[in-house]
């Protein structure tokens, strides 16, 4: 605010005008000490960051709060500052070994969710992507350690990816014809949708094999969708006329099938 303030006089010279020279020295002075307070508390939190192998909790907790001072910092403008500019490094130097710690736990744990289990793979694969998002203040080329963490959650996401459109294929491929038992079909459809449900949450865009194995299942999945939709036809056009609570009942379950 104080810096906007300053800029905005740019019509002005204080020069001319004792008053407003006094007040333009008087909101420089503040902005200098205002830079170096906001970097001398980012000094003290990093010094309170604890180690990577401290308790993951703690770790978590001084992740958060070590993000969102070095975001605020670099939105104070670390350019016009050298102070903020040195503290930040500092911060980020501390920041690198806990972002590395809790990219390896989450790592080991996606990678140990059950390989049948799709939702969960799902899941772990965007708990992945979203970490490795949340790295883009960081440069891990800077890094070694977290570099190296950072390839593993990558080589992870494309095995989480590979293993989501395997398990898809293998349900897929299992899937009964068109002409089985209404029970089986009625057990297969509910699998398969919300097997390719999980697919597309993934993030199918990012992935052929995601991509490729969706578009098999959705091929699977059609004549099934059709053979459960004209009975569902005929079921429905089978209720007596004078059953007005049937009648309704079968409307809506054909409107929601339809949905």
């Amino acid at each position: 605010a104080l810096r906007s303030a300053l800029a905005a006089l740019r019509h002005l010279d204080p020069a001319k005008h004792a008053d407003l020279s006094a007040a333009v020295e008087a909101a420089e002075a503040a902005v200098e000490q205002l830079e170096a307070a906001v970097a001398a508390s980012l000094r003290e939190l990093t010094e309170a960051a604890p180690t990577a192998s401290a308790d993951a909790a703690v770790r978590a907790a001084a992740l958060g709060e070590l993000r969102s001072a070095i975001a605020d910092a670099r939105r104070c403008g670390v350019i016009r500052s050298s102070a903020l500019t040195s503290a930040v490094e500092t911060a980020e130097a501390a920041l690198a070994p806990l972002e590395a710690a809790s990219l390896r736990a989450l790592v080991a744990s996606s990678l140990a969710v059950p390989a049948a289990d799709i939702a969960a793979r799902c899941s772990a694969l965007l708990a992945l992507r979203s970490a490795l998002a949340a790295l883009r203040h960081l440069d891990p080329a800077k890094h070694a350690d977290l570099s190296a963490a950072v390839e593993a959650a990558e080589a992870a996401v494309e095995q989480l990816e590979a293993a989501v459109a395997a398990s898809l294929r293998e349900l897929t491929e299992a899937a009964p014809t068109a002409s089985a038992d209404a029970a089986v079909r009625a057990a297969a459809l509910g699998e398969l949708r919300s097997a390719i449900a999980d697919a597309r949450r993934c993030g199918v865009i990012r992935s052929s094999a995601l991509t490729s194995a969706v578009e098999t299942a959705e091929a699977a999945l059609a004549p099934l969708e059709a053979a459960s939709l004209r009975a569902l036809v005929a079921s429905s056009l089978a209720v007596p006329a004078a059953d007005i609570a049937a009648r309704c009942s079968a409307l809506l379950a054909l409107r929601s099938a339809l949905a």
